[in-house]
């Protein structure tokens, strides 16, 4: 992105160093012959110099940022599929309370006791999801 720029930057600063040095009556040649320190060229030449000494920093935080971004589109996907799985057991929560509830009241002692249990277990579980949600946000 951005800091591919960096390297063209540092060379125009190079060749405009070298412009100036040799426009100055100063040292000529090259962009990577080092400049007098008099002169306009001198001055070019410690921007320069101070620039390209920041780049291996630059480099370091582009990638310490390439790095954080990475982990926080991890950590977004993993949050979806936490909310995702929440979504898909209250649904199911809700279709089991629902189906429990047509039941006639006194079809099967034993299933009665069963579905009052689910429905206390059910009411826990609703229960923890609301503390879940609250924390979520």
């Amino acid at each position: 992105g951005h800091y591919s720029l960096l390297p063209r930057v540092l060379e125009r600063g190079r060749t405009v160093a070298a412009g100036v040095v040799s426009m100055s009556g100063g040292v000529s040649g090259s962009a990577d012959s080092p400049a007098r320190p008099s002169g306009d060229g001198g001055e070019w030449r410690r921007i320069y110099d101070r620039v390209e000494s920041m780049l291996p920093r630059v480099e370091a935080l582009a990638a310490d940022r390439a790095r954080l971004d990475a982990a926080y589109e991890a950590e977004k996907a993993s949050d979806s599929e936490h909310l995702a799985r929440l979504l898909q057991a209250e649904a199911s929560r809700s279709r089991w309370k629902a189906a429990y509830m047509e039941l006639p009241p006194g079809a099967n002692p034993k299933l009665a006791e069963l579905q009052e249990n689910d429905l206390e277990d059910s009411r826990d579980c609703e229960h923890l999801i609301d503390i879940e949600n609250s924390q979520l946000k």
